[in-house]
């Protein structure tokens, strides 16, 4: 059998973006009584994404009763486990929308309005905002394979898969366990995320470059 590899792609003088990628965190085993103010780990990604899954696994757990729970939370502070909480979805194809740019803003030629489509969210989430728009229970429903002795794993769809998450603010897991009898054992969580530019398009000349900070 032949192999599948045709061809490489290399593009030195650009880079790629809406490329999905996964993002892990850190290995936790939280115990009894923890409460999802505590930030059990964080991931700091340097440019606007979306996440479209967010995969989990842990190896064991106290309950399948849905009574453990986690959740994804924009910043370090505090937040509201309800759906108002979630993202909105990203509205840079809403054609209703119209935000007033810079363009070329390096050669400072003005402004001109531009109809949503574009691709420049003006909706990017902001603290306290959510992944899931309730703190999502460890049970069956969510992770079919779930047992007390062997844990489980699962691939989860976010509320707004098609929210915009902000560059250089920290995307923090939050956990809740039992009181007394609560226990996670390794688990683990890792988000597919796609990175999303920061302006509507390049500034518009074949003399002036993307702009890392600027342009993504």
């Amino acid at each position: 059998m032949p192999v599948t590899l045709n061809n490489l792609n290399s593009t030195p003088r650009s880079d790629t973006l809406n490329a999905l990628s996964a993002v892990p965190y850190l290995s936790i085993s939280p115990g009894a009584g923890v409460v999802n103010s505590t930030v059990q780990d964080l991931q700091l990604l340097g440019i606007q994404y979306k996440i479209r899954k967010v995969a989990i696994a842990f190896t064991a757990i106290d309950s399948i009763a849905g009574t453990d729970l986690f959740n994804l939370v924009v910043g370090t502070g505090t937040y509201t486990s309800a759906a108002a909480s979630a993202a909105p979805n990203d509205n840079s194809f809403d054609p209703s929308a119209t935000t007033t740019v810079g363009v070329n803003t390096d050669i400072a030629v003005g402004v001109t309005p531009v109809l949503g489509g574009v691709g420049y969210p003006t909706n990017v989430a902001t603290a306290g905002m959510t992944v899931f728009g309730a703190d999502v229970p460890l049970n069956a429903t969510n992770v079919p394979n779930i047992a007390t002795g062997t844990g489980g794993y699962a691939v989860l769809i976010p509320t707004n898969y098609d929210a915009v998450y902000p560059a250089n603010i920290p995307l923090t897991l939050r956990v809740t366990t039992t009181a007394s009898t609560g226990s996670i054992t390794g688990f683990r969580v890792f988000v597919i995320v796609s990175p999303v530019r920061l302006r509507p398009a390049f500034p518009g000349s074949e003399a002036v470059a993307p702009v890392p900070g600027v342009d993504f």
